[in-house]
């Protein structure tokens, strides 16, 4: 069942505000209400529905929205689920008694606050006989909600144009306030405080300070409107033990209170601040994170109506101050990272070898480009006799700092077993159950392996699960691709693995790399792939391995477009 004591500016004014505006949402139904003839205060539900259907009318001849959008306000204002003893306000047989001030400004602010909040269904005056300011004002009442342009048109009191007015200007005050907190989300904490430049004009309040709590327990200033408070110690000190009050409290403190007024009064006055304050906390669930203090000349800032709308104000302040935190923590927390990561990639670096051994009728270049600050490829050359190299290039999987760990394993344990061991299908298995045991179950490593003789112009090579090599063939300009390969490394124990045998002539070219070459992406998100790799072989067949590796790389940095590799980029080139 429909709840039809919500007020009804909850249900039609607010959808309609959010749709249009503030202006042009209640212009709109303030000329509903003038042609309908209707009473604002008092609506039943059949005057409710001649009052949304006409809305609905207006909306679509003035093609002011689309039509899901008038859709889902129908479905808002649920103009069908209405029944016939439903009252859209307090039932219309109320009769409360509210006694009026005699200042006819006091009673037409008043009377718009009350309008505002749809809360009054009917009120007497309480004085016997009511003054005549008071009765004018009484006249008025029925006409705040119709349309302010006819108030203003009322010539018969007064106090009708001044009600439209302050009506005006709340209304004005509150959209200026919902656009303020709209905006505010934001988790730069320098812009935030740059929004704060705002604060006091969206407050409408002559100065504000916001100070915000420290991991010390004390209070800072994240911004102070006052001119020169921050150099002027004891301002920044009655700031900021306002500041405290408002965190041993938890609540809204203010000038007010009798025993604040005897602690603060004197001392606000002395710095030339407004003598009226009032200060609010900055809350997210059981969090302090800071206060706002605003200070004003006018003494209406305490108010029920004024500190409701500061705080709905200081509810998304919280918010994004609290999000401005979280960001910066995060922040440091990346850099930290980013810090050890850094220390991690220039360690794993030496690991890699830094002058790659020579031999005769053999060019051996390497390229290694890491994706992050810590890569988990790995390559290695080693002479083994005057005649031959081992090698092996090797791809971790996953990325970062344990990738990294995985790397520098892998380079102790083929250094070792390379010094104990000639037989790669001999190495390979023992390698394997060495990872199988110290990996993490969800990692593996593929990796190939492989022993240049330049005597017999043989290489015999072991792959485990990697992409296969290339060998680029001098006199046939034709490229073949090495691709018998086993089992992945680290994911079974136990295994064999085969050692095959490709021959190669003068001239030739071997090219060993990982897989971040050939699955190097480009804007469309399209991979290099195998093919584009074979071409740029081609295209440097004749020319050394180092121009090798540049005619590869440069096709891979034309194809990337500009966008950062999101995989390690490791080559090995061996020129015959």
């Amino acid at each position: 069942m429909v709840d039809f004591r919500v007020p009804y500016l909850n249900r039609v004014l607010k959808p309609l505000i959010s749709l249009l505006g503030g202006a042009k949402a209640t212009k709109l139904l303030y000329e509903c209400f003038a042609d309908l003839g209707l009473t604002p205060f008092i609506l039943k539900p059949a005057t409710y529905h001649e009052l949304v259907q006409a809305l609905t009318e207006r909306l679509k001849e003035q093609h002011l929205a689309d039509d899901a959008a008038i859709e889902s306000l129908s479905n808002n204002w649920s103009i069908d689920a209405i029944a016939e003893d439903e009252v859209l306000s307090l039932d219309d047989t109320t009769d409360e008694k509210v006694i009026l001030p005699s200042d006819a400004d006091s009673i037409c602010r008043f009377l718009s606050d009350a309008a505002l909040k749809g809360s009054v269904a009917g009120f007497t005056v309480g004085d016997d006989e009511p003054n005549e300011a008071q009765k004018a004002v009484l006249d008025a009442t029925g006409l705040v909600l119709n349309s302010i342009s006819k108030l203003k048109e009322n010539d018969e009191s007064p106090y009708s144009a001044q009600a439209g007015t302050l009506l005006a200007t709340q209304l004005e005050r509150y959209e200026r306030i919902t656009a303020f907190s709209r905006n505010i989300n934001t988790v730069d904490m320098d812009r935030l405080r740059e929004k704060m430049t705002l604060l006091a004009d969206v407050l409408a309040v002559g100065e504000v300070a916001v100070f915000t709590s420290s991991d010390s327990g004390s209070y800072e200033p994240f911004y102070v409107s006052v001119e020169g408070a921050l150099d002027d110690f004891e301002v920044s000190l009655l700031l900021a033990s306002i500041a405290e009050e408002v965190a041993l409290r938890r609540n809204v403190v203010s000038g007010f209170e009798q025993e604040l007024e005897n602690s603060y009064q004197e001392s606000v006055i002395s710095a030339g601040l407004p003598q009226y304050w009032a200060a609010f906390p900055l809350l997210m669930e059981n969090d302090f994170l800071g206060a706002v203090i605003v200070f004003d000349d006018a003494n209406d800032i305490y108010t029920e109506d004024e500190a409701n709308a500061i705080l709905r104000v200081c509810n998304h302040i919280a918010s994004a101050l609290q999000s401005c935190i979280h960001h910066a923590k995060v922040r440091k927390l990346q850099q930290m990272l980013d810090d050890e990561l850094r220390g991690v990639g220039s360690v794993q670096k030496r690991l890699l070898p830094e002058i790659l051994p020579k031999l005769k009728g053999c060019e051996v270049s390497a390229y290694y480009q890491p994706s992050g600050r810590a890569s988990g490829d790995y390559y290695d050359v080693v002479r083994t006799s005057e005649s031959s190299l081992s090698f092996v290039v090797a791809d971790v999987s996953g990325h970062g700092a344990p990738a990294a760990v995985v790397m520098a394993m892998s380079k102790t344990a083929f250094r070792l077993l390379l010094s104990q061991m000639n037989s790669l299908d001999s190495m390979f298995p023992v390698f394997n159950n060495f990872l199988c045991d110290n990996l993490a179950p969800d990692m593996f490593v593929t990796a190939m392996g492989g022993i240049i003789d330049t005597t017999n112009g043989e290489i015999r090579y072991t792959s485990a699960g990697h992409n296969p090599a290339i060998i680029a063939r001098a006199e046939t300009k034709t490229c073949e691709l090495l691709d018998e390969h086993d089992m992945l490394l680290g994911v079974l124990p136990d295994q064999q693995f085969t050692t095959s045998t490709c021959r190669f002539s003068r001239g030739d070219k071997l090219i060993v790399y990982t897989d971040g070459i050939t699955e190097a992406k480009g804007n469309g998100g399209e991979e290099f792939g195998l093919p584009r790799l074979i071409e740029a072989i081609k295209k440097a067949s004749n020319t050394s391995s180092v121009d090798v590796a540049r005619s590869i790389i440069s096709a891979v940095t034309i194809h990337m477009q500009g966008q950062p590799p999101h995989d390690d980029m490791t080559l090995l080139i061996f020129s015959f």
